[in-house]
């Protein structure tokens, strides 16, 4: 879903943003994250969305692909077979790994 796609989706929900994605516990808080060709989608806990590049495809099998925008960070390790490991960082503060949420 491109952000002009997701800004209709916000406009339309009028109550905030709609949820996307896999809802992830990530240290206490809940997001919402799609991973995609080359991007993850998010919304955070105050219902607002980002969009995060994916930096590039990881070389080595078995390294993660790291989505960024600067601000905040998901990587996500998927080993085939497995489930996928997913870690976030806001700014400079250690990576917590996150687990699927209860809604």
């Amino acid at each position: 879903m491109n952000r002009y796609a997701v800004a209709m989706v916000c406009l339309l929900a009028l109550a905030g943003c709609q949820k996307v994605g896999t809802a992830l516990d990530c240290g206490g808080e809940t997001f919402h994250v799609a991973f995609g060709k080359g991007k993850a989608n998010v919304t955070s806990p105050d219902k607002s969305h980002a969009e995060l590049k994916l930096l590039e495809q990881p070389a080595a099998a078995g390294a993660a692909e790291v989505y960024t925008n600067g601000a905040m960070t998901f990587t996500r390790l998927a080993n085939p077979g497995q489930p996928a490991v997913v870690r976030f960082s806001r700014g400079k503060m250690a990576f917590q790994e996150c687990t699927t949420a209860a809604e």
